[in-house]
Parts: C-alpha cells; structure tokens; sequence
C-alpha cells in the first residue's frame, strides 16, 4: 500500500486552490491541508473539494507535512514562512 503525502498548502486563493484541486484529480496519495490568511478563503477551498482539511495555525501542521507549497502574495509570504520556520 502506498504511504500518503502530506501537504500543506500556504495560501488556498486562485492558485493554492488550482493545486490542490489538480492533487485530488491526481489520486488518494495526499492529504491536503490550506491555510490562508483569509478563513473564509480557506473555507471556501475545503468547500470546493481543493484541501481535505483546513489549519488555523500553520506551524501546528508543518512539522506533519512532506511538502510544503507556498502561495501567498509576498507581504503574506514572510510572516508564515516565519511561522512555520521551527
């Protein structure tokens, strides 16, 4: 059986969203977790099939995660990079 990837998707507008939706297409290997700065944006990607499940902190989750994609517009970027940094 093969092990699931664990992702965590920083950012779950447009872009955040397009990739998760394409992980989903892709098959079950991943579990896709959003965070977004944005609840609502974040709730309408789970809404929408593009994350399994949402993180309201994001360095709780990072430590779990295979890979981490970072779509967030660059004043956003720092601070959760930052977060996630430990």
């Amino acid at each position: 059986m093969a092990e699931t990837i664990n992702i965590l998707l920083l950012g779950t507008g447009v872009t955040g969203a397009s990739i998760g939706l394409a992980l989903r297409r892709a098959g079950q290997g991943f579990q896709r977790v959003g965070f977004d700065p944005d609840p609502a944006t974040a709730r309408q990607a789970q809404q929408a099939g593009a994350v399994d499940k949402v993180a309201n902190h994001p360095e709780s989750t990072a430590s779990e995660a295979d890979l981490v994609l970072l779509n967030l517009p660059a004043a956003q970027a720092l601070p959760a990079v930052e977060a996630i940094a430990a």
